[in-house]
């Protein structure tokens, strides 16, 4: 991803578009942007070949959205993670299919998952340290999102919208999975 970031930016520095003291800064945006996409269509593509697309999308949004708040283990190489990901997809979207549905198992996952969002959120990881502010700023925004999912869920359970309260619950449970081995890290 690197080498087609790097032509696509050579090609913009020659075309004029791009300012050549700012080719590091367009260059890690790039990679970052390439790896985001490829990211998002696999699991897109998941989502389509298990045929829930729609549950696939939803859950990759409840799962990167407080993902980015809550925190948590970070792979050290976008390989890595993006294998994590061909993993987690799959099973999430099993668990959900599969898991048979119960308003008090579900309610008692998300009331776990909101309060160790409330107990631990943000997360740092070694590899994505965060400052001061951005701890404040990131503890608050994922307390808030884990209160306005858990609100979802009780919403969707009182519509009988059951799949939408198992994306919800499931994707918060899956940031709980890696927001766990970075605190037993902590401890040693």
């Amino acid at each position: 991803m690197e080498k087609a970031a790097k032509k696509l930016l050579d090609y913009s520095v020659r075309q004029g578009y791009v300012q050549k003291e700012c080719y590091d800064e367009y260059l890690y945006m790039l990679v970052m942007l390439f790896h985001i996409a490829a990211t998002d269509i696999t699991m897109l593509m998941i989502g389509l070949i298990m045929q829930m697309p729609w549950e696939c999308i939803g859950f990759w949004l409840v799962y990167k959205i407080l993902r980015k708040y809550a925190g948590g283990f970070h792979f050290s190489t976008f390989f890595r993670c993006y294998l994590s990901s061909c993993v987690m997809c799959p099973i999430a979207l099993w668990l959900i299919k599969f898991v048979p549905y119960s308003v008090e198992r579900y309610t008692v996952m998300m009331g776990a998952s909101v309060l160790a969002v409330f107990l631990l959120a943000p997360v740092e990881a070694t590899n994505k340290p965060l400052d001061e502010k951005e701890v404040k700023v990131y503890g608050r925004v994922a307390k808030c999102l884990a209160l306005v999912l858990f609100v979802i869920h009780i919403f969707a359970f009182c519509m009988k919208l059951y799949i939408v309260s198992s994306v919800v619950v499931w994707g918060a449970a899956f940031v709980l999975v890696f927001m766990f081995p970075r605190l037993f890290a902590h401890r040693k």
